[in-house]
């Protein structure tokens, strides 16, 4: 396994395609790490097509979509794009409405690297962060 390439998982519908242009993929493309990206963009809906390649691309990130054959929920969306990809060793779930600090996938690298117990982390929202449990010294939650 390697730390060659990230595969991001949106689940998203047609109206949150703006937001993924406008946020996601510029903060994605302004990333400081020398690593392949594949934003998945989840179509939840399972109709039609939601994304447009020639609106929404990148010169530094792939952009595909993949459609599950009905509708489903946004953890049901995030399983089948993991079963439909089978990421090597990294990937995250993104929300359609974010931008990423330009650190972010390097830090969240670095401490997978750093600690053989970790097995899932979870993103800080600033400035406004949702109520959460967790070890202030640490960063450890219960849940994620």
């Amino acid at each position: 396994m390697s730390d060659k390439k990230i595969d991001i998982f949106c689940s998203a519908s047609q109206k949150e395609i703006t937001n993924i242009e406008r946020l996601l993929v510029p903060s994605l493309e302004n990333q400081d790490i020398d690593i392949e990206l594949c934003l998945w963009i989840v179509n939840y809906k399972g109709k039609g097509s939601i994304w447009n390649n020639e609106v929404l691309k990148s010169n530094r990130i792939k952009i595909k979509e993949l459609k599950p054959d009905h509708d489903v929920g946004f953890g049901e969306a995030h399983n089948f794009a993991f079963k439909s990809v089978n990421p090597e060793k990294f990937f995250m779930i993104v929300n359609p409405d974010i931008y990423l600090h330009k650190s972010c996938i390097r830090s969240f690298i670095d401490r997978f690297n750093s600690e053989s117990n970790v097995g899932i982390l979870e993103g800080r929202q600033l400035p406004f962060e949702h109520p959460k449990e967790y070890d202030k010294e640490t960063g450890f939650t219960p849940w994620a």
